[in-house]
């Protein structure tokens, strides 16, 4: 009946021979496929005995493309563990089973070993290596060491190596060999103008030593067409120790410099002598009441040695009166004065006679003498530079002495 069905059903004897075909093929090639499957895993297929199908299977981790990271799994499988048997031509490794190595194994793979290689190597390596390494090291790199360095380094070398050299070293070296024994400095002060006459000039002397000093005087010096010098009463400092010193004398209308010495006669032996005096600074003096005191040289011009008076005169040209003063006549080349004269004052335009006596030989003839006015400096002045006269010449001749060449005459008692 199958047989008669079949002649005159084409379509279904179509189907059994297509079936019967697809049976023999699986039948024949099956095993020798799966042979193959096995050869291309480039696995070495184990010697198994008889009733034993033998199984090999290379896995390559993804990481090792050059196959250093493969490793061989193989074995011989009991034939009675395998459905239908050995000799079955359903393959041991059905769609099934490749379907489920498929999801299990690649997707799990996948997902469990590139994904985790990803989040968790990749990202572990950036959040835990880079982030660790710009945070850790980076960071503590910066604060750790740079910050240290400078901290620590930088400036620790700078407070204790520069700072302790200068203050230790230079300045110990520098108190050491500038600082032992008195240093006297001197500032001017005031004034930087005034009025042609009195003008009081102020400074201050400092004794920046370690020792005090002992007596001494400074002087103001005034600078314009000559230096004149204005000589404060003398003082001693300790040391650290300082003074207001001042002087007053009589400066005409005019631009001056003006300093301060300190010690100006050299009395104190200091650790450094090179810096007495202050700066120089600027003084504008500006016409003003005040007296002037000249002086002219009257007589004598020749004399015979013995005692000599002297005749002078002192004249008041300023525009206000004087208040006492004495005069001297001064004598070039002896070292020695003739007065003082006695005290006078002398108001505006005024003049008096002034005379003093000494004694003069012969031996020292010619000689050179002068009257000073106010020689003393007790009147401030509108000009204190004009006190004396100019040099006038004192011929001096010998004394008169008995004659000689004659003879006594003869007296009998």
């Amino acid at each position: 009946m199958i047989i008669s069905y079949l002649r005159t059903n084409k379509n279904a004897s179509y189907f059994i021979y297509a079936f019967s075909v697809l049976v023999i093929a699986i039948a024949v090639f099956l095993p020798q496929r799966s042979q193959d499957v096995y050869a291309q895993t480039g696995c070495a297929e184990p010697t198994c005995p008889p009733g034993y199908f033998p199984f090999c299977m290379r896995t390559c981790d993804f990481g090792w493309p050059d196959g250093s990271g493969c490793f061989d799994n193989s074995s011989c499988v009991d034939c009675n563990e395998i459905p239908g048997g050995c000799g079955e031509p359903e393959p041991v490794y059905s769609q099934a089973y490749y379907q489920n190595y498929y999801q299990g194994y690649y997707e799990g793979y996948y997902q469990s070993y590139y994904q985790g290689y990803y989040q968790g190597y990749y990202e572990g390596y950036y959040q835990s290596y880079y982030q660790g390494y710009y945070e850790g090291y980076y960071e503590g790199y910066y604060q750790s060491y740079y910050q240290g360095y400078y901290e620590g380094y930088y400036e620790g070398y700078y407070q204790s190596y520069y700072q302790g050299y200068y203050e230790g070293g230079y300045e110990g070296a520098y108190e050491d060999s500038y600082y032992t024994g008195p240093d006297l400095i001197a500032s001017y002060t005031s004034p930087a103008s005034g009025s042609a006459g009195g003008i009081t000039l102020t400074g201050r002397v400092t004794n920046q030593g370690d020792t005090g000093t002992g007596s001494f005087t400074s002087y103001f010096e005034v600078q314009a067409s000559s230096t004149l010098s204005w000589t404060s009463p003398a003082i001693t400092l300790a040391a650290s120790a300082n003074q207001v010193v001042t002087a007053s004398r009589g400066l005409g209308a005019g631009s001056y410099q003006v300093r301060l010495c300190a010690d100006g006669a050299g009395t104190i032996t200091e650790s450094n002598e090179a810096n007495n005096c202050s700066a120089w600074s600027p003084l504008t003096v500006t016409a003003g009441a005040a007296p002037d005191l000249v002086a002219s040289y009257t007589s004598p011009s020749s004399g015979t040695e013995g005692s000599i008076t002297l005749t002078g005169q002192a004249t008041n040209q300023g525009t206000s009166a004087t208040g006492p003063f004495a005069s001297y006549f001064e004598v070039q080349g002896s070292g020695t004065l003739s007065g003082p004269s006695a005290p006078i004052t002398l108001a505006a335009s005024a003049s008096a006679t002034i005379t003093a006596s000494r004694t003069f030989t012969a031996a020292g003839s010619p000689y050179q003498v002068r009257l000073c006015a106010d020689g003393y400096g007790a009147v401030v002045e509108s000009n204190e530079s004009n006190n004396c006269s100019s040099w006038a010449s004192l011929t001096i001749s010998p004394a008169a002495g008995p004659p000689s060449g004659g003879t006594f005459p003869t007296l009998t008692l």
